[in-house]
């Protein structure tokens, strides 16, 4: 599908937007009352993009889905409620209390279907003043080189992999600096009354690294993992004695990839990281979860193929740039970009007629949304992305075509 005038284009993405939403909506009010198997056909073609993310609690609320985020929010609160997230307690002299905000999001899964409503509470930790509510805020993540690598080297040797992430991370560790945060939307406090942190609620400035020293002690100290040199959070344990028994684990926040040799060993790690990880809960809910789409590790599927190799690949979050981008039914092209016809800064709008005939196009995100891709599992498209982006501050009428393309 080919667009001439970047105007033309904004207003075709957003109509096409707001067509699916319309019909997401009516899809699944219908699916609501029909039985299983009527509602398994009605939500099979519905898409968790489709379905529109409130930016505030009033907006969640009132919404056309607002039983599914009450239930999201609901479950939330149960979740700072179960790990002591707070107390509350009058302001002290001379402290100001910061605020929070509700962020929604609608999880898919690996195709792209509505996996579940998901309702967090933030800290608004742009308003901590340093040296007195933080120092330190640095907290590291796994790098995808070395995911790749780990994943590599189970390919070539046939060892197993699998990905979980840890529930609630940020608030199984202890928050050290004193913080206090005036009383949340939806959440009963005491009249007069602000909630002294005691956990690392998400948000915070130094929340991140507080679960990372959180993580790096519970594997450490008391799993006996030895930490890489080459990745601080690659966190790798070897049993010489009993048939080179071995699990590495890539860590990023809360989410975690293990490659392992003995399936009996890596259940037995995870009977007990589930057991030191339930100390800092009172619920009787599973602290270590696996979603649907158990093969899903940051956005990349991960394949075992018949011969044994694996395959990485994101054709969910690329079909979504189509779709967000009205391409979905585009013409594929054999390459990337055209290096016969190179770009220049010459091609940027010079007239005001020029100017408008661009003005609107969503240049900057359509190279921001590719670059992650190049970066995670198409390297073959980077020399293009390069390309497009030294022109992000100006882009022209032949840069958009050239985007368009790649």
């Amino acid at each position: 599908m080919k667009m001439t005038a970047r105007g033309a284009s904004a207003t075709s993405i957003r109509e096409t937007y707001k067509s699916n939403v319309q019909r997401g909506y009516a899809a699944y009010m219908r699916a609501r009352t029909a039985s299983w198997a009527q509602l398994v056909s009605e939500l099979k073609h519905l898409k968790a993009r489709d379905i529109p993310t409130p930016k505030t609690y009033s907006q969640a609320i009132n919404s056309n889905f607002k039983k599914e985020w009450q239930e999201a929010i609901h479950k939330e609160i149960k979740n700072l409620t179960d790990h002591e997230t707070w107390t509350w307690v009058d302001l002290p002299p001379g402290r100001k209390p910061i605020d929070s905000t509700w962020s929604f999001k609608v999880k898919p899964n690996d195709k792209g279907q509505i996996d579940k409503f998901k309702a967090r509470l933030c800290a608004r930790g742009f308003r901590e003043n340093y040296g007195v509510d933080y120092i330190e805020t640095h907290a590291p993540v796994t790098t995808l080189v070395c995911f790749r690598v780990c994943l590599a080297d189970a390919a070539q040797h046939g060892y197993h992999y699998s990905f979980f992430d840890i529930s609630g991370a940020y608030l199984k560790s202890k928050l050290m600096e004193e913080i206090y945060m005036t009383p949340p939307e939806g959440v009963e406090a005491p009249p007069d009354k602000v909630a002294h942190l005691l956990k690392a609620l998400y948000g915070l400035k130094q929340s991140g690294r507080s679960w990372y020293g959180e993580l790096t002690d519970i594997l450490v100290e008391q799993l006996h993992f030895d930490r890489a040199v080459s990745d601080a959070c690659l966190f790798i344990i070897t049993v010489k004695f009993d048939n080179g028994e071995f699990i590495r684990l890539n860590v990023h926040v809360d989410d975690c990839a293990a490659t392992y040799k003995s399936k009996v060993f890596y259940k037995a790690f995870m009977a007990e990281l589930e057991r030191i990880l339930r100390k800092h809960i009172k619920s009787d809910g599973s602290v270590l979860s696996i979603a649907d789409d158990k093969d899903v590790y940051l956005g990349m599927t991960v394949q075992r193929l018949p011969d044994g190799a694996i395959k990485l690949h994101q054709a969910r979050y690329t079909e979504d740039i189509l779709a967000r981008y009205n391409h979905l039914d585009a013409n594929p092209a054999s390459t990337p970009y055209l290096s016969g016809d190179p770009l220049c800064k010459e091609d940027s709008p010079k007239t005001k007629e020029e100017r408008e005939k661009v003005e609107g196009i969503p240049y900057k995100s359509l190279v921001g949304s590719v670059l992650h891709l190049s970066r995670s599992t198409r390297p073959d498209i980077s020399c293009a992305v390069a390309i497009l982006a030294k022109y992000q501050k100006d882009p022209g009428p032949r840069h958009w075509e050239a985007a368009k393309r790649l």
